[in-house]
């Protein structure tokens, strides 16, 4: 477990501990961590222009810019825990649960492409979230 500054509020991450053994994961991991903590700067760095993200059932957001701030204004999260990053050539997939500082509980689970197996640069990202029964 780690502790991470998030906006205003202290952010409380569990991270898998097999992420270090290959750059693919380890930026996946770094990308949900950075999106948990508004850190918009850091995934657009690591994204295609054109970068498309889904939010599967609420939003669908095309380019750079419109990714970046919808980051910015996303939900205050006060507890991530990532179970797995699963990497296969250019395709990856990241799950876990997080709660954000209203208390709400959410499972989620991204599907990202990349824009070659050979370059950590996110293309598409394809992203299921659903809320928890209290």
């Amino acid at each position: 477990m780690s502790k991470h500054l998030g906006q205003n509020e202290e952010i409380l991450f569990t991270l898998p501990k097999d992420c270090g053994n290959s750059p693919k994961m380890k930026m996946i991991q770094e990308i949900v961590v950075a999106a948990a903590r508004k850190d918009s700067s850091f995934i657009l760095e690591h994204c295609d222009e054109d970068l498309c993200w889904q939010i599967v059932n609420k939003v669908n957001l095309q380019g750079k810019e419109k990714v970046g701030a919808y980051l910015q204004n996303n939900m205050m999260i006060s507890q991530l825990d990532l179970s797995a990053v699963i990497t296969h050539g250019k395709h990856a997939a990241a799950h876990g649960q997080l709660t954000l500082t209203n208390g709400d509980a959410y499972s989620f689970c991204h599907v990202i492409d990349f824009v070659s197996a050979g370059r950590n640069v996110l293309k598409n990202v394809t992203s299921y979230v659903i809320k928890l029964d209290e």
